[in-house]
């Protein structure tokens, strides 16, 4: 047989990172050095690999690791770590900067602080938070005061963002470099689906100890997840995407979530989202879904014969299959088809690949700030106050 530069399926990196997340390689030590060679940078790539070492020092079989290769996974979790607890700290430091305001806190951040296991060992970018849209003049007011910033963007940037998006521009801490989405939606106004953010906020628990904090009820947390992943997202990084709802499921999927789950995705317009969500976890990890939960969403599901290309693309891209770019491209193009109508993507898109070619050659767009801003992330988060948590 001619030599081949790509590996056998079963020892490419995604089937063997899903294999050691899933248990069905439950001892570490049978991969062998070329297998580790492909996989630490793939799972550093899409983000997971903090995430492995957690899972594996769960089962405690982390010393089963070669050494070399346990420095790159501990070193993964530790930078996790101190980034989740960087972001946990600004989250609770929000009552001092937005007195008064509700904060609904949002995604990995809103697991730590309800405590989930299977948030340990992610690396979240950002502090993600939601406010009513009526209070967001006030909550971008207050975050200005308590020395945060817009990072750079054309003034174009600023009036699409708040013209046509659930958030403002991204907002970056002067001193302390970490980054903040505020949010007053799930989607935009312009998506074809229309949660209700007054829903997610009336179902939201309170922060104990810290007034205005919440989270997301248990529903809310997995229905985020999964129409960030499977209808405002381009499943970028698959792997994480897929990991996110796994882990949510397997840490609040108990009866009575699952009795609850069907009629609140109804009650958010969220349950197509839903349905895809749960297919492709079931379908790529294993995950136990219900079999009447399927049944409660049929009803919502996508016609049959559009049923299998949203997994299919997905699957594709997650596999490295020869059609991943392809599938990425329309993955991507689908994100945005949903996100907005034609007449409102099309200009845009227009818009935004002359300011990338402008960017290629070095000429300013009109109203684009002079320079950057440089941020420096501190390699520690700051202590809070005395008497803060």
């Amino acid at each position: 047989m001619p030599p081949t530069s790509r590996p056998p399926p079963e020892r490419r990196p995604t089937t063997l990172l899903l294999a050691l997340f899933c248990g069905s390689i439950p001892d570490p030590a049978h991969l062998q050095g070329a297998d580790w060679e492909q996989l630490l940078p793939y799972a550093r790539r899409h983000e997971v690999l903090g995430r492995l070492a957690t899972v594996l020092a769960a089962r405690g079989v982390l010393d089963r690791v070669p050494a070399r290769v346990r420095f790159h996974l501990d070193s993964a979790r530790v930078r996790a770590q101190s980034r989740m607890r960087r972001l946990r700290w600004e989250a609770l430091n929000l009552r001092l900067v937005l007195p008064g305001v509700p904060v609904l806190v949002l995604k990995g951040v809103a697991c730590a602080l309800r405590g989930l296991p299977s948030v340990q060992g992610r690396l979240s970018a950002d502090l993600d938070v939601l406010v009513p849209k009526a209070r967001i003049a006030e909550a971008e007011a207050g975050l200005l005061a308590g020395g945060w910033e817009h990072a750079a963007h054309s003034d174009y940037d600023d009036a699409y963002y708040r013209a046509w998006m659930h958030e403002l521009p991204a907002f970056h801490h002067a001193h302390r470099g970490t980054q903040l989405d505020l949010h007053h939606g799930i989607l935009p106004p312009t998506a074809r689906l229309h949660p209700d953010p007054a829903l997610l906020l009336a179902a939201a628990e309170p922060v104990p100890g810290v007034p205005d904090l919440y989270v997301p009820c248990a529903s809310d947390l997995l229905l985020h997840a999964a129409v960030h992943a499977c209808y405002d997202g381009a499943f970028a990084q698959p792997l994480r995407d897929l990991l996110d709802l796994h882990g949510l499921i397997t840490d609040l999927g108990d009866e009575a979530f699952w009795q609850a789950l069907p009629a609140r995705a109804v009650a958010l317009d969220l349950a197509r989202p839903l349905w895809y969500a749960l297919t492709l976890v079931q379908r790529e990890l294993g995950t136990p879904v219900p079999a009447a939960v399927f049944t409660a969403l049929a009803a919502h599901a996508p016609p049959p014969q559009l049923a299998g290309v949203l997994p299919a693309l997905v699957h594709a891209v997650l596999h490295e299959r020869p059609m991943a770019p392809l599938a990425a491209l329309a993955l991507y193009i689908r994100s945005h088809w949903l996100r907005m109508p034609p007449r409102l993507l099309l200009p845009h898109l227009a818009r935004k690949a002359v300011q990338r070619l402008r960017t290629r050659l070095g000429v300013a767009a009109p109203g684009a700030p002079a320079a950057a801003v440089e941020v420096a992330t501190p390699a520690e988060p700051p202590r809070p106050p005395p008497g803060q948590p």
